[in-house]
């Protein structure tokens, strides 16, 4: 989870952030 933080923060391209943040809450809802 912290890798996944640190690649959305070096991320510059706001398209890859908001997909990364998706992607990062749906593997977090995926483990309840």
């Amino acid at each position: 989870m912290e890798n996944s933080l640190l690649a959305i923060f070096d991320a510059k391209d706001p398209v890859h952030v908001a997909f990364s943040y998706f992607q990062n809450m749906y593997m977090y809802l995926q483990k309840f």
